[in-house]
């Protein structure tokens, strides 16, 4: 075991006339076990640099190696008219593909796998050739354990991946556009892994994204705030929304049943709505007082009539106005009817 069955030097002289050894071709025995045929060997091709041997490339039992000795040495694959189609940068730790040098500010760092060039050479493409209904996918995945193969399970608010954009502002790589970044949203545990979508952008004058909006583990839609008011799923936001065409900019369709189809808070508390009664629409002023106001026929004449806030009639039992709050004018085309 371990012994060297053969070597090929490369032997020259140096500009002082002195014999010198360039280069090493070596084969060693790694097991000469016969039983089972488990014999094993390699092979180690060796340069000299800066005045050292080195491997360059060790063909194992079990694996190829180019530097094993993990030295700064550039490895570099050539294409027809590409000199860096692959490129791996030993002083950096990088691999990048297209180019001979590693951006080295992107997110304040280096990333270990880069894409950079012009045209299509800048871009990436992953395609699943079969006949069935699958895609092809990036899968970006989060453990709190350090050792590759094992498991240590998240915890709330880790962020298991991102997929951010960055500008050259004149200076690096290191200026966030947007970023869009997917957190465990909840107490995880086997099989049960809680999320929320996060979508952030960056403001003018500023250099680091921004949360605008989310979409959390409950379903709930919240724009311009972190936390929700309701607890219900749903969109909020904190400012307003504003639509502009030609037609109606908002549509709000009850199905099934009778009652709200709009409902009004101050403060976490509701204070009214607006809601459907049949073929009517009726409007609830106030959830307290069970007051509002609903449209229909009868005896063929369209009328206004007092409703519960559920769009029920409430014969008799509504004030119009009061002492201190009157109605000014009140013109009619036909009689009133008192008690009756």
């Amino acid at each position: 075991t371990n012994d060297e069955i053969g070597r090929i030097q490369f032997t020259g002289k140096n500009d002082a006339g002195t014999d010198h050894t360039y280069a090493n071709i070596s084969s060693n025995i790694v097991d000469a076990t016969s039983s089972g045929n488990t014999e094993d060997g390699s092979l180690v091709f060796q340069t000299i640099v800066a005045g050292s041997v080195r491997d360059r490339l060790n063909i194992l039992s079990d694996q190829i190696v180019i530097n094993q000795e993990g030295r700064d040495l550039d490895f570099r694959v050539e294409t027809d008219g590409r000199v860096n189609t692959l490129f791996v940068d030993g002083e950096h730790n990088a691999v990048v593909i297209g180019e001979s040098v590693p951006h080295l500010t992107i997110s304040g760092g280096t990333p270990a796998f880069q894409v950079s060039g012009e045209g299509f050479r800048g871009g990436a493409a992953i395609v699943r050739n079969d006949n069935g209904a699958f895609g092809p996918f990036v899968a970006l995945t989060k453990s709190r354990n350090t050792t590759p193969g094992s498991f240590t399970i998240v915890q709330d608010d880790d962020n298991c991946g991102t997929i951010s954009w960055f500008a050259d502002d004149g200076t690096n790589l290191d200026s966030q556009v947007a970023v869009i970044g997917a957190l465990i949203d909840g107490t995880p545990g086997e099989n049960d892994t809680p999320g929320r979508l996060v979508f952030s952008t960056t403001a003018d004058n500023a250099a680091a994204a921004t949360e605008r909006m989310q979409i959390d583990s409950a379903g709930r839609v919240l724009m311009g705030k972190t936390a929700t008011n309701f607890g219900v799923a749903g969109v909020e936001v904190s400012t307003g929304i504003w639509s502009t065409r030609a037609g109606a900019t908002l549509f709000l369709n009850r199905l099934s049943s009778d009652g709200p189809s709009a409902e009004f808070y101050h403060d976490g508390a509701a204070v009214g709505s607006i809601g459907t009664d049949g073929p009517n629409l009726f409007v609830n002023f106030s959830t307290d007082n069970n007051v509002g106001i609903s449209s229909g026929v009868s005896g063929g004449d369209p009328v206004l009539f007092p409703t519960s806030n559920a769009g029920a009639v409430r014969n008799g039992a509504v004030t119009l106005g009061y002492n201190n709050g009157r109605w000014k004018d009140l013109f009619l085309s036909g009689g009133v009817y008192l008690g009756g």
